[in-house]
């Protein structure tokens, strides 16, 4: 999910992918209250609508596309990427948890995508501290040495 997104109308049969009752309704919902909702459906419109594909079209599958070409716009200030970033983490997290209810996922046991979720899920919840104790760790160098 994201900038360089590209969803599928149907599927080779002719099978409505977006269209269907199941994602169309879950995807268009205007009741949302809870802080969880919010962040897949506000913040993370993209991410929450690649999960509901997934939970529906269980037989389908995600492809990268190395070819692909696509232009975005880049924040142009620090303050907007670092806004940027706060929201595009607080998304990930809840859509992680809702990725994590996804049953076709692929593997078994320990080694399947459900593990990469919760490690990814660990490394995004950690990531901002590790920064601040790097920079602390480069001070403590710096001003100590």
């Amino acid at each position: 999910p994201g900038c360089f997104t590209m969803y599928r109308i149907k599927s080779d049969d002719g099978q409505p992918l977006l269209a269907c009752d199941f994602v169309f309704g879950q995807y268009a919902r205007n009741d949302i209250e809870s802080l969880h909702d919010k962040n897949l459906y506000h913040l993370g419109e993209d991410r929450m609508l690649t999960t509901l594909l997934l939970q529906r079209h269980s037989d389908m599958k995600l492809s990268f596309i190395p070819e692909a070409v696509c232009w975005t716009i880049v924040p142009h200030t620090f303050k907007i990427l670092v806004s940027q970033r706060r929201r595009w983490i607080n998304s990930t997290i809840h859509n992680m948890f809702e990725l994590l209810k996804v049953r076709t996922m692929c593997g078994i046991c320990f080694i399947s995508m459900k593990t990469v979720v919760i490690f990814d899920m660990i490394a995004t919840a950690i990531l901002p501290a590790s920064m601040v104790y790097a920079g602390y760790f480069i001070y403590l160098v710096i001003v100590g040495g």
